[in-house]
């Protein structure tokens, strides 16, 4: 009779580094489109300062500034993920450019008057892949 074994076999550890293998295939490449999403919302949130200054001189004047300085709205230091947030002039669109690691596309907020005389932003243009875009950015706006 022989003895009882107790342990695991290569054939099962083998298994379980293919299993291992496999799990990490999809999951990282699904980390790192999570890691992107979030550096590009991070320069959504940077960009409320210069959704208010339009917002504020649409409420003031019923148009959109012609100058980024009458907005009175100055553009934020670049950081690690955002190269540049400009507002356009007599447009009121915003446009959010954003480095390599986040992305490296830009993503456009354009403003449009509601019937109730506030401003909606759609932020479906831009050169971002989809795949990064906030998924408020990827409905339809109304």
């Amino acid at each position: 009779m022989r003895p009882l074994v107790k342990g695991f076999t290569l054939l099962e550890m083998m298994l379980v580094i293919a299993i291992i293998g496999i799990m990490a295939t999809l999951a990282i490449p699904a980390y790192q489109d999570y890691v992107v999403r979030a550096r590009v919302m991070e320069g959504l949130q940077m960009s409320m300062p210069a959704r208010m200054a339009v917002n504020e001189a649409y409420v003031t004047t019923h148009e959109f500034p012609v100058t980024q300085q009458s907005a009175a709205y100055e553009s934020p230091e670049s950081s690690k993920n955002i190269t540049n947030i400009s507002i356009a002039s007599g447009t009121g669109v915003i446009t959010i450019s954003y480095t390599p690691q986040a992305g490296g596309g830009t993503l456009v907020l354009t403003p449009s008057v509601k019937s109730d005389g506030q401003l909606a932003w759609d932020c479906q243009q831009g050169s971002l892949p989809d795949k990064f875009k906030p998924s408020i950015c990827m409905e339809k706006s109304s």
